[in-house]
């Protein structure tokens, strides 16, 4: 059954669900994708971005800024959308440019 809904989540459907409520894609996608296939996201990790109908992960306001501050209140991982590579040196970032490229994360351990 996880594994049903984590294929929903990858075809688009949860990216449909955050446009129409106008929730940020990557904090919520990271938060269901680690529930539905029970496996917990790294402690003092950071997930942003916004999620298109297509599926893609994209930078949202002021993420540069976001970046450093989580570094300054202690966060360790960043992970969202590609564009922000390099943003925080402080911070070890990983880039994601599709959802399933999130789920992808999540499954293999972040």
């Amino acid at each position: 059954q996880g594994a049903e809904v984590l294929r929903w989540l990858n075809e688009g459907m949860l990216t449909q669900l955050g446009y129409m409520i106008r929730t940020r894609g990557g904090a919520v996608a990271a938060a269901l994708g680690s529930a539905l296939a029970d496996k917990p996201l790294p402690q003092r990790s950071l997930w942003l971005g916004e999620g298109s109908l297509a599926g893609e992960i994209r930078p949202g306001a002021h993420g540069a800024l976001r970046l450093r501050e989580a570094a300054k209140l202690g966060f360790e991982r960043g992970y969202g959308p590609s564009e922000l590579d390099g943003a925080s040196s402080k911070l070890r970032y990983g880039g994601l440019t599709q959802l399933a490229n999130l789920v992808d994360r999540i499954m293999g351990g972040a």
